[in-house]
């Protein structure tokens, strides 16, 4: 088959490229780079579909522009309803064009969108970026909500998924925020994950010191609640001196981020989240420890009966404090941690795996 996969959220389409072309696919990925992490791509959005709130004579010139690379797909995956950086409205007209110049079209419910912060608001999850305290929500953070809830992101959001063959869900939350209304066209399928093939777990010794990393987004620090992690993990830093090395980055490119990662072993991911995302998942391939949403509900959807790879924390510090002295009154646990997140990896994310979920739904749809 000829497949587009269109967008990029931390590798999820370019891990599925690999996996789908290992398969026998012809499989190209089209997207910016993922803003400043700066993914590799086939069609480089950046150069060829660059979008400004200007005249729309000039925004519908770079339309019609990248459609002649993109027609003639058997399979088109939007990686989000908002899947190029422009108005609702524009978007929802580009949507029309992909579905008229190819055969199917599919939406990945892969990241923040409508019904994900609505399923928030009606208080489907116990916790989530919307039940962040008023005394802690900045400007950004409002706009980000008024952003997800207005009438043209929904609309949009609506029109894509009711134009597309199928749904796929990439994390628990995602699915659970779509599936009272369309869960006969609705799938969960894991994330895809390259792993390296030499991988060791995580050695440590008792002097050395327990190395964490925390990666922030400029846009969305309250939104992943990285400001409660950071100032938790520098109040204990400052306790545990002798014991814990802290690095906080901030809005890294990718192929900077990760080597950061491979010198680390605790990642500390997002606060708000009951999966783990792609940065966690990305961190457990590689052997390294995750402190983030590890909730029941993301391993029932996986049907996991035993493996626990993750720290889970939730929106409070006592919980990532309660994480690291636990670590630190037993450091054998980080390799134990690392050994069952590997496994985790293989078992339920291998990217040939997943690619032939894929193939399954998309025939099948």
């Amino acid at each position: 088959m000829k497949i587009l996969l269109f967008g990029e959220y931390s590798k999820v389409h370019l891990n599925l490229v690999e996996g789908l072309k290992q398969l026998g696919h012809h499989a190209v990925v089209a997207s910016d780079g993922d803003d400043f992490k700066n993914y590799d791509k086939d069609i480089d959005l950046k150069k060829q579909m660059v979008l400004y709130p200007g005249k729309y004579s000039d925004v519908l010139k770079n339309y019609k522009f990248i459609l002649t690379k993109i027609r003639g797909f058997d399979i088109v995956q939007l990686i989000n309803p908002l899947f190029v950086n422009d108005y609702p409205h524009r978007i929802k007209n580009f949507v029309k064009a992909i579905k008229t110049f190819n055969d199917k079209l599919f939406l990945g419910c892969f990241g923040d969108d409508y019904f994900f912060a609505q399923a928030c608001k009606s208080g489907l999850f116990r916790y989530s970026p919307l039940s962040v305290p008023q005394e802690r929500q900045t400007e950004q953070h409002f706009g980000l909500i008024d952003y997800f809830l207005q009438e043209n992101t929904k609309n949009l959001n609506v029109y894509t998924v009711e134009n597309s063959n199928g749904l796929i869900a990439g994390l628990y939350e995602y699915f659970a925020a779509y599936q009272n209304l369309y869960s006969q066209k609705l799938t969960y399928i894991p994330f895809p994950i390259i792993s390296p093939s030499d991988i060791s777990p995580i050695k440590i010794n008792k002097s050395e010191k327990i190395k964490i990393l925390l990666g922030k987004q400029k846009n969305r620090i309250i939104w992943k609640g990285a400001d409660i992690i950071e100032s938790a993990l520098i109040e204990l830093e400052n306790k545990y001196k002798k014991h814990i090395s802290l690095k906080v980055v901030e809005s890294i490119p990718y192929k900077e981020y990760i080597n950061i990662v491979n010198n680390t072993h605790i990642l500390a991911d997002q606060l708000y989240s009951y999966s783990l995302p792609m940065n966690a998942l990305s961190a457990m391939s590689l052997g390294k420890v995750v402190m983030g949403g590890g909730e029941e509900e993301s391993y029932n959807i996986l049907n996991e009966p035993a493996l626990r790879p993750a720290f889970n924390i939730t929106p409070d510090k006592e919980s990532i404090y309660n994480v690291v002295e636990q670590i630190l009154q037993d450091k054998k646990i980080l390799e134990e941690k690392s050994i069952e997140g590997l496994k985790y990896i293989e078992k339920h994310h291998n990217h040939i795996k997943v690619a032939q979920q894929y193939l399954d739904f998309w025939n099948k749809m």
